[in-house]
């Protein structure tokens, strides 16, 4: 049952690690390709990709300020994505 199941919390938890890092925590074997398309149906990788935003997109660090409480709840978001429950 856990492996059909994902929560995604209104204040997730993140390593201090970068975003793609982040994401992969739901499938540790999940390629750059598989995590760029959870954050695409997240509606995130646009603002990762943008380097007005991000700077080192998907290779930022997560940390209190970087990224913002929205974007991180949507990076979240990708992260059960990306596990497919």
């Amino acid at each position: 049952l856990r492996e059909q199941v994902s929560k995604l919390s209104q204040f997730p938890f993140f390593l201090k690690d970068s975003i793609r890092e982040n994401v992969r925590l739901a499938r540790q074997d999940a390629t750059d390709e598989e995590v760029e398309e959870a954050c695409r149906l997240a509606n995130i990788h646009s603002v990762i990709a943008d380097p007005a935003k991000l700077e080192r997109g998907y290779d930022t660090v997560v940390d209190v300020q970087v990224p913002s409480g929205g974007q991180k709840r949507l990076i979240a978001m990708a992260r059960c994505l990306l596990r497919r429950p």
